[in-house]
C-alpha cells in the first residue's frame, strides 16, 4: 500500500512540474512579445502646440510620462502626457 501511494505522489508531482514549466515558458513568451510591442510604440512622434503668449519653462520625462511646463504673464500651464501613446493625461493651469 505504501509503494502504491508513493507512486501516485511521484506521478502527481511530475505532472505539477510539467504544468509549472509550461506556465513559465508561456509567461516568458508573453513578456518577450510585450517588449517588442512597446519598442514599436516608442518610435511615435508626439506633436504639441505651444499655448499662445507662453514660453517653454521646462520639460521632464519620468517613467512613462512627459511633463511640460509653460510660463505666461498671468498663468503657468503644466501638461502631462503619456509617452507611449502621446495622449494628454492632465492639463493644469496655475494662476499667478
Amino acid at each position: 500500500m505504501n509503494i502504491r501511494l508513493l507512486k501516485i505522489l511521484v506521478i502527481s508531482m511530475a505532472c505539477l512540474i510539467v504544468i509549472g514549466f509550461s506556465v513559465l515558458i508561456k509567461m516568458l513568451y508573453d513578456k518577450a512579445n510585450n517588449v517588442v510591442l512597446s519598442k514599436k510604440e516608442i518610435n511615435k512622434i508626439i506633436t504639441i502646440k505651444k499655448p499662445t503668449n507662453m514660453q517653454l519653462e521646462s520639460v521632464e520625462v519620468t517613467n512613462e510620462r512627459l511633463i511640460i511646463r509653460y510660463k505666461g504673464d498671468n498663468l503657468n500651464k503644466i501638461l502631462i502626457l503619456n509617452t507611449l501613446n502621446g495622449n494628454l493625461i492632465k492639463e493644469i493651469d496655475v494662476l499667478k
